[in-house]
């Protein structure tokens, strides 16, 4: 079968399924130009385009009898053809932004994949199926965070100053759900990764107790938090447990590091295998030890 014949039957399944005129018809039908990197579109349009325009023909939206997939439109927005369920999820993932929301089209697969950017945030759609899914913030990147509110992938994550670190450390702890009891806040994977991260370039003690701080409580402001000494204790000898737990994480990343480097970065004299986690494992003296750019400041209670 042609093209051109394939197209007319989809027209004539359009026309059977909405009572529209042929000409209408054949608009919904019409494949969209694809849509180049960088372009960029409102979230309001796409989800008009989800709410209005007809299901697209299988022949169309090149699935088949055997696996139809989701219900898709051709999205003349985005310039391909867009599961509905993907379009919904992605305002319920951009639900919280200021609107009208502004999308940038990263990248764009047709009947795979469409990457797009909202503010810092990169979010895949999946367009054979239906889904969204929250990407590492580095442009270019198709890997997921391994742990959400963490906003990049552990590769880049050591790729991030000590700035980035310290306030990821607090948007991570902030979003850790809290109870009755301190000890189910011990051991959380995020803290690892965010404490490998520090100790790589010398920022371990700034990022551990901006996690402490945050996910558990200020050990000097505990009582006055909790008004209850059963409950305060138990909080102390939490925060203390995760301290130890986290400098046994960073002593074992350190030495790693250490060993691997073999000579320290700035004179190259040999690094001595131990190491005080105070100073930057990667250096063997703090004359070699480059001055940290400055962090952000603790967050004034209210």
């Amino acid at each position: 079968m042609t093209r051109d014949r394939k197209r007319k039957r989809a027209i004539r399944a359009v026309q059977e399924s909405t009572g529209q005129r042929y000409t209408q018809a054949s608009k919904c039908v019409s494949p969209p130009e694809p849509r180049p990197d960088g372009w960029t579109f409102r979230l309001s349009d796409l989800l008009h385009e989800c709410a209005t325009l007809p299901p697209a023909p299988a022949a169309e939206a090149g699935t088949n009898h055997y696996d139809p997939g989701p219900e898709v439109f051709q999205s003349h927005v985005l310039g391909a053809a867009v599961p509905y369920a993907t379009v919904l999820e992605l305002a319920g993932a951009l639900a919280k932004e200021a609107h009208p929301a502004q999308l940038t089209l990263e990248s764009l697969t047709p009947c795979e994949q469409a990457v797009v950017v909202c503010g810092e945030r990169r979010i895949a759609l999946d367009l054979n199926w239906s889904g969204v899914e929250e990407l590492c913030r580095r442009a270019g990147c198709d890997t997921r965070p391994y742990y959400l509110p963490l906003v990049v992938c552990n590769e880049h994550l050591r790729q991030c100053d000590g700035r980035s670190l310290v306030l990821m450390a607090r948007e991570c702890a902030y979003a850790v759900e809290h109870d009755e009891n301190p000890t189910r806040l011990e051991g959380l994977p995020e803290s690892d990764l965010l404490v490998q991260a520090a100790v790589e370039i010398g920022v371990y003690t700034e990022v551990v107790q901006a996690w402490l701080d945050t996910c558990f409580a200020p050990l000097n402001e505990i009582d006055d938090m909790l008004g209850d000494e059963d409950r305060a204790l138990a909080m102390r000898h939490s925060v203390e447990r995760e301290r130890l737990r986290l400098d046994r994480v960073a002593r074992k990343e350190g030495l790693r590091l250490r060993k691997e480097a073999g000579t320290c970065k700035d004179c190259d004299h040999e690094l001595h295998p131990g190491w005080d986690l105070l100073s930057h494992p990667l250096y063997c003296s703090r004359a070699c030890t480059p001055l940290p750019a400055p962090l952000p400041p603790p967050p004034v209670p209210f």
